[in-house]
């Protein structure tokens, strides 16, 4: 059994190699027939073309000219359909803006008319009210005006003051001046001091506007020795001016204010050897000046006028503001009442019906723009037309080129051909004989392999018919065993693999799968020993028999 099992699978194994075999020669015989036509179609067309070289190079080079001129043409008409294409869109841009413009002139004349209406409606009522709001504006700017201006004169008096207040803080005069001693108890005397004969009896005394007082006295002799001299309570004097003699110089010095008596400080150094420094104190005595007391008191009340002067600004600015709110509401209650300058009322005068000028406006608006919603969907389908033509234009031209490549490939092929020659006839003849040749190699290999093929078909059949005979024996052989032993196995022989043949002889098989169990009394096929010594062959095939007839019907009664 196991060896007839594998003479059918190898027998199957091989019927399915030669079907490939068979199938690729067959798809051989087939491309080799597709080549040996084509290779026929070239040499015919080479041989042709040799055989009308001449004409054929003519007619390549008429076609390459014609052609370019097609190009020629072609671009030409591309580059006018884009000027017209760029004229129509600046057209419509034009038309666009117009129409804007256009729908933007009917707002704003809808607007006016509306407006004009309204204003002619309220003129009537609101005429009272203006001219009671008119009236009470001129007595509000009367009223902001006179304020006003007594600000300004109380300003102006102040602001004069002030200036003459500064004038007379700035003064400078020469007084009498002399130096008396000083008592033990630190007091002025009447006795004149020796520093009186070292001065001039005059003085020179400055005030300035913020009140500084300036004492300048003036060294006749021994200046050198006095080495300082100093204010009590005030600064100290600063020599100047010293003469070359060493005699004369000028002393300045700041006051600790304006006054008739000031206490020096002086020290002198005589220079002589054992002679010790002097300390002297001493009183400045200055005659009295009305000037310089009017510029000290000036100056005392600049802070207070400037502060009076600050103050009226304030009020100024302020009066002038609502003066300014004043008079500019009373303009407008004057323009609202009628009370507007004369110019101004002929011009109302000549523009009586504001409201028809309004309207004859809006309508003269609606109608620009009417037009320019016209003027503008003809540019939109003029910009439409001439995009369509120039996207014509665009594919004419794209073709012409592509023609005249292809007519350039033409020519160089046909140069080629006919540059070739015999060669190129010779070359495309031998293709046919190689592709011929090649053809009758592939249908050599197609008969062996349709041979192989049904040698293989008929192998697996005979491989498959000694399967079914060994089945059959083997079936035999397990109902006598059966029969012998009281067992009844049945032995499930597998279905005969049935050829099939599509076209050519292609045989196509199924593998067999051989699963029947074997019992261990089959495989040794002895028989069971009874009280004879053994049973002839008759009677086993006869027991054997029975057993299947048997069969069936134990089948039946389950």
């Amino acid at each position: 059994m196991t060896q007839a099992q594998q003479t059918v699978a190898q027998a199957q194994t091989a019927q399915s190699q030669a079907s490939a075999k068979y199938s690729a020669a067959n798809a051989a015989v087939t491309a080799a027939q597709s080549k040996v036509k084509e290779t026929s179609t070239a040499a015919q067309t080479a041989k042709a073309t040799v055989d009308n070289g001449s004409a054929a190079l003519s007619s390549a080079q008429a076609a390459v000219s014609a052609a370019q001129s097609k190009v020629q043409s072609t671009s030409a008409a591309l580059q006018s359909a884009k000027a017209k294409t760029q004229t129509a869109s600046q057209a419509t841009s034009a038309a666009q803006s117009t129409y804007d413009q256009a729908s933007a002139a009917v707002t704003a004349a809808q607007k006016a008319y509306d407006q004009e209406v309204q204003t002619s409606s309220a003129n009537a009522a609101s005429q009272a009210a203006a001219e009671s709001a008119y009236q009470q504006a001129v007595a509000t700017a009367s009223t902001a005006n006179a304020a006003l201006k007594s600000a300004q004169t109380a300003y102006a008096a102040a602001k004069d003051q002030l200036e003459k207040d500064q004038a007379a803080a700035a003064a400078t005069e020469d007084v009498a001046a002399t130096f008396y001693k000083t008592g033990n108890d630190g007091n002025e005397t009447t006795t004149k001091s020796e520093m009186a004969g070292f001065f001039k009896p005059t003085a020179t005394v400055s005030v300035d506007a913020n009140g500084k007082v300036t004492v300048k006295i003036f060294s006749v002799t021994f200046a050198s020795m006095i080495e300082s001299m100093s204010f009590e309570n005030g600064g100290s004097f600063t020599k100047s001016n010293l003469s070359a003699d060493q005699k004369t110089a000028d002393w300045t010095g700041v006051a600790p204010g304006l006054a008739n008596d000031y206490k020096i400080a002086v020290v002198i150094n005589t220079g002589i050897p054992g002679m010790s420094v002097m300390h002297e104190t001493a009183y400045l005595n200055l005659a009295s000046s009305d000037k310089l007391t009017a510029a000290v008191e000036a100056g005392k009340r600049l802070a207070a006028d400037q502060t009076k002067v600050d103050q009226l600004n304030s009020e100024v600015q302020t009066a002038q503001t609502k003066a300014n709110e004043a008079n500019a509401k009373l303009q407008e209650a004057a323009k609202a009442a009628g009370h507007a300058p004369v110019f101004m009322n002929l011009m109302m005068k000549a523009a009586v019906d504001t409201v028809g000028m309004a309207k004859a406006n809006l309508q003269a608006a609606q109608n620009d723009f009417n037009d320019a919603k016209n003027a503008l969907a003809a540019a939109k389908e003029n910009q439409t037309t001439a995009s369509q033509n120039e996207a014509a234009a665009q594919k004419a031209f794209d073709d012409a080129q592509a023609a005249l490549k292809q007519a350039q490939a033409n020519l160089a092929t046909v140069k080629q051909t006919v540059e070739n020659g015999p060669a190129a006839v010779a070359a495309a003849q031998k293709a046919v004989a190689d592709a011929q040749a090649a053809l009758e190699a592939a249908q050599a290999n197609l008969a062996d392999a349709k041979a192989e093929l049904t040698a293989a078909n008929a192998r697996l059949a005979a491989a498959q018919a000694a399967l079914q005979k060994a089945l059959g024996q083997l079936a035999i052989a397990k109902a006598a065993a059966g029969v012998v032993n009281g067992a009844t196995s049945e032995p499930t022989p597998t279905a005969k693999p049935t050829p099939t043949s599509q076209g050519t002889p292609t045989l196509t098989t199924a593998k067999v799968q051989l699963t029947t169990a074997q019992p261990a009394a089959a495989q040794k096929a002895s028989l069971p020993q009874t009280g004879n010594a053994s049973a002839s062959a008759l009677t086993v095939l006869g027991m054997a028999l029975m057993s299947l007839v048997l069969v069936p019907f134990k089948k039946f009664a389950k």
